[in-house]
């Protein structure tokens, strides 16, 4: 009696031993990528040599203002927007004499104004 109870355990055991080693692919969580790890959005350098701001996120809003490669400005809101089966992510930028909506591809986003004003895009 005390060998089968003992057989028993032993599988019992193996099995766990065997489950837990298992090869397990679990979820994958996708989340949005951002370069920010700060209080606020953070701070952008014009990329493009001259971009239109405008006044919503969309490509057919009115003009808001003008901004050149290099210029720095502070990120206010972000938003992402889809059209025609394509996303893309808008940022509110806040100038000391314009501001707008502009795309992300024609901005790159820094945490700081330090190292906005700091990177090579900011340099003329």
């Amino acid at each position: 009696m005390v060998s089968k109870l003992r057989l028993v355990l032993t599988l019992c055991l193996a099995c766990f031993v065997l489950a837990a080693c298992a090869r397990n692919d679990g979820v994958t969580v996708s989340l949005e990528p951002t370069p920010l790890v700060s209080g606020g959005i953070g701070w952008g350098v014009v990329t493009i040599a001259y971009a239109r701001l405008l006044e919503e996120p969309s490509l057919n809003a009115a003009e808001a203002g003008f901004a050149r490669r290099g210029q720095v400005f502070e990120l206010t809101a972000r938003r992402r927007v889809t059209h025609a089966n394509a996303t893309s992510l808008w940022y509110l930028l806040k100038g000391q004499e314009s501001g707008g909506w502009i795309q992300e591809s024609s901005l790159r986003v820094h945490a700081t104004m330090e190292q906005a004003q700091n990177s090579p895009e900011a340099r003329p």
